[in-house]
């Protein structure tokens, strides 16, 4: 991937989008993130691309890209931490349960979040990833915390793919009655499991 990579950087121009720059250069510090020209670039692009009071901004800031931190383990945090966009699902492991990222607050540098067990929170970008963990909007939890609708639909349509999700949450392999406690009452009744 990265010897092709490069043989793009001819297509590369002033004209070409910042944002498809931006990704190739991702891509070639993720191949080569020892090669400090690739690095600089992807910085000097970035900068360009999100202004100083942007919440992506920011993020890149926390990311440690911008520091002495390894291209790759920066580049994998500043991916990890822009998921945490307003509008993302996201999941606190110790209690506060399933929410939603309310917004991004680049002057504070703070990520406000409605969990189901702490309403609008504030919490460090800095800090973010090691204390909430972002959800696809497709994951089991968030069909959940949405009312459990489309799970039912699954359930109907699809239960292969419903119990797929399940597994893929909850860990593979998964015991029966643990498969049973994730959907009962919410996409099966007690009743509908027996049959």
């Amino acid at each position: 991937a990265g010897a092709l990579a490069e043989l793009l950087l001819g297509c590369v121009s002033e004209t070409t989008p910042q944002a498809d720059a931006l990704r190739l250069f991702g891509l070639l510090v993720r191949c080569f993130p020892h090669k400090k020209d690739y690095r600089a670039t992807f910085a000097e692009r970035y900068e360009r691309l999100y202004p100083l009071a942007s919440a992506e901004r920011v993020v890149y800031e926390a990311s440690g890209f911008g520091g002495g931190t390894s291209s790759a383990v920066a580049l994998q945090r500043l991916e990890k931490l822009l998921r945490f966009r307003e509008g993302s699902f996201v999941y606190h492991a110790s209690g506060w349960g399933v929410g939603k990222v309310l917004a991004v607050d680049p002057f504070l540098k703070q990520v406000r979040v409605d969990l189901e067990h702490k309403k609008d929170h504030r919490i460090a970008i800095n800090a973010v990833d090691s204390i909430l963990e972002p959800l696809p909007p497709d994951s089991f939890r968030v069909l959940l915390h949405q009312g459990g609708a489309e799970l039912k639909r699954l359930r109907d349509d699809d239960p292969i793919r419903l119990i797929a999700l399940v597994l893929d949450t909850f860990g593979n392999p998964l015991a029966l009655k643990d498969i049973k406690n994730q959907l009962i009452p919410t996409v099966i009744t007690t009743q509908g499991w027996t049959k």
